[in-house]
């Protein structure tokens, strides 16, 4: 199997995404980064979102020479914008998006420390993968509108 599409729905919200162990499966999607794709990154006033956020973003750089122009750590950010006596730069997602989202996001240890580096993952290491990045999302357009 080259790739696999698979669908989490999760609190009435549907989140489509595809699941490869396979660079040649990309390359033949993708055989270089386009223009766009660069200028989309690099471009200052689009915000990439997340907790730790820029450890992707030095990544992306370090491994492909994409240059993310603008993150947000959501923690961060929630920190900046409701300050207060709690510390938010320690809260981490599940803990930020039970505070501000009101959901609660599954963020099971036998998951989070699971063999990541697997060529094929498991339906759970999908959908915490698929969460982590929808909730990071909204989480950011939450704390956009608190600016």
């Amino acid at each position: 199997m080259a790739f696999s599409e698979h669908a989490v729905d999760y609190y009435g919200d549907h989140i489509f995404t595809t699941v490869t162990a396979s660079a040649s499966v990309v390359d033949k999607w993708m055989d270089y980064f386009p223009q766009s794709l660069i200028d989309f990154l690099g471009y200052k006033r689009f915000t990439f979102v997340g907790k730790e956020v820029m450890n992707d973003a030095h990544k992306l750089k370090n491994d492909y020479g994409l240059v993310v122009g603008h993150c947000e750590d959501v923690a961060h950010w929630a920190a900046a914008n409701y300050g207060g006596e709690e510390d938010y730069r320690r809260f981490g997602l599940k803990r930020l998006v039970l505070k501000y989202l009101k959901k609660e996001l599954e963020k099971p240890l036998k998951i989070t420390l699971s063999r990541w580096e697997f060529k094929k993952l498991s339906y759970q290491q999908m959908k915490y993968a698929c969460l982590d990045a929808f909730f990071s999302i909204k989480l950011g357009e939450f704390l956009s509108k608190a600016t």
